[in-house]
């Protein structure tokens, strides 16, 4: 809402203020002709900005060149580290958020899905918060790892739109509900990791779609049947 832009306290306010004060980069984008490229990158800058602030970006362990007023995003990285950071393919469109194990703390904003990236590794944080709907949008993600973060919620059924998806890994996460059925729609998933949750129900059979899964792990939940 307009309030969250003009309330000193909340990230929004925070992003819009360091890119409106500090950022050299922003003037260049929208300097630019073409009116798609400047929404894109703009959009780009304002949401990782924002998770910086929302993740107690200060208080990382890497600070993966974040918030550096001169870079493109695409050099919002560490290759020392774990390799750390924003990755951009070869058109200048950010395809990958990784930070894991690095000290980030909040909850799981919905913001991030307005990234339309193929990697999210955020695991070994301590991220809370539930999988939001808006993850089935991100239609060309691949891998979605974000094991060991003290999450609450559900595995949203929207996760069977993601067509290209190859690697789940929520466990030690503190997921509940179901397994959904929905998930035998991602019929390119190699790994499914969602051990040592809450889920309960049984086992759907829809898992038997799944012809490329060659790593399957559902042990320390609730759930009951056998693996189709």
């Amino acid at each position: 809402s307009p309030t969250q832009f003009s309330d000193p306290q909340s990230f929004h306010f925070m992003a819009l203020d360091w890119l409106s004060r500090t950022d050299q980069v922003v003037d260049i984008i929208l300097a630019l002709s073409n009116i798609v490229d400047k929404d894109r990158l703009l959009l780009e800058r304002f949401v990782l900005v924002y998770l910086y602030f929302a993740w107690d970006g200060p208080q990382w362990i890497d600070q993966c060149n974040f918030l550096s007023p001169t870079a493109s995003v695409c050099d919002w990285n560490d290759r020392t580290y774990l390799g750390n950071g924003i990755w951009c393919d070869n058109d200048g469109l950010v395809e990958e958020l990784i930070l894991q194990q690095n000290r980030l703390t909040g909850r799981l904003d919905a913001i991030m899905y307005h990234l339309d990236l193929k990697f999210i590794w955020l695991f070994d944080n301590k991220i809370d918060g539930s999988i939001s709907s808006y993850i089935g949008e991100i239609d060309r993600l691949v891998g979605f790892e974000i094991e060991r973060n003290p999450l609450t919620g559900t595995i949203p059924t929207e996760v069977g739109n993601l067509s290209s998806l190859r690697w789940l890994q929520l466990f030690i996460s503190n997921i509940n509900g179901t397994i959904p059925t929905e998930l035998g729609r991602c019929t390119r998933l190699e790994s499914l990791e969602i051990n040592s949750n809450e889920l309960e129900g049984t086992i759907p059979s829809e898992l038997g779609e799944l012809t490329a899964l060659t790593d399957l792990f559902l042990g320390q939940n609730n759930v009951q049947g056998t693996v189709p």
